[in-house]
């Protein structure tokens, strides 16, 4: 890359970013209304979510220690496929039916989150709601019923209630500030990568350098015409002060910015 390659793109970087420096209130605001206008969609348009948790452990009835350590590691591998059945028709028709529900079985099903921590024999089921109370009553009807299925299927009562169901108080969607906050860096670097765009279109003469990267012609110096405008004369076939034919005296107008 030669010295004057590199002195170019220092040039120009340059005046990017004095270009961006000029815009950075308009960035700024660009991002405001982006922050203004989704945090006013999730607080009016969108319902809050809540979502209620309980747990379940899978336990053993056998007493003998070798029979215990070998059911530990049975028990952690079983554990997922008692997951499946917490998920499965039986399950969810029955607590639409318990509770008359309106929804369906695969609405029903969306609602359910369930988890397995690694290396434990406990499932955590969840369920979201736009009324915390019916969350946690549909929570609760889930993991009873859940348990009553697995203990039929297994033929055995190797489930017991790790932890209550609990009444959520606060909402866990919308994120109402984490939207907010990526909202407005969208708006701001979408409004930015505008800017940029619009500045390596511009191809118009601005400047004194402008003109002598561009034209290749040195210039001699700048008249003054009225209180914004001014003419760069430029090394040409002559000089003179007709302004309605200046490409004949070599004359260059440009408007002071």
């Amino acid at each position: 890359m030669t010295q004057k390659h590199r002195q170019d793109i220092e040039f120009d970087l340059r005046k990017l970013l004095t270009a961006m420096w000029r815009k950075l209130l308009w960035i700024i605001l660009c991002g405001v209304i982006a922050a203004v206008i989704v945090a006013a969609a999730e607080i009016w348009l969108v319902n809050p979510v809540y979502q209620s948790t309980t747990k379940m452990y899978i336990l053993s009835e056998q007493i003998d220690m070798g029979v215990v350590v070998a059911d530990l590691q049975s028990s952690t591998m079983l554990t997922k496929d008692y997951a499946e059945l917490i998920r499965s028709r039986d399950v969810t028709e029955k607590v639409i039916e318990d509770l008359e529900l309106e929804e369906s079985t695969d609405e029903l099903l969306s609602k359910i989150t369930i988890s397995v921590p690694a290396d434990t024999r406990i499932i955590e089921i969840g369920v979201t709601d736009t009324d915390p109370e019916r969350a946690k009553e549909i929570v609760e009807a889930v993991r009873d019923t859940a348990a009553e299925h697995i203990s039929n299927v297994i033929k055995s009562d190797a489930v017991s209630i790790a932890e209550k169901a609990n009444l959520p108080q606060d909402p866990v969607s919308p994120k109402i500030f984490r939207d907010t906050a990526a909202a407005a860096m969208f708006g701001a670097a979408a409004a930015a990568v505008v800017f940029i765009i619009l500045f390596l279109r511009d191809d118009r003469l601005r400047t004194r350098e402008d003109i002598e990267d561009v034209l290749g012609i040195s210039t001699l110096g700048t008249v003054p015409l009225e209180r914004e405008k001014s003419i760069q004369i430029t090394g040409g076939q002559g000089f003179g002060t007709d302004k309605d034919n200046p490409k004949e005296y070599g004359i260059s107008y440009k408007r002071s910015v």
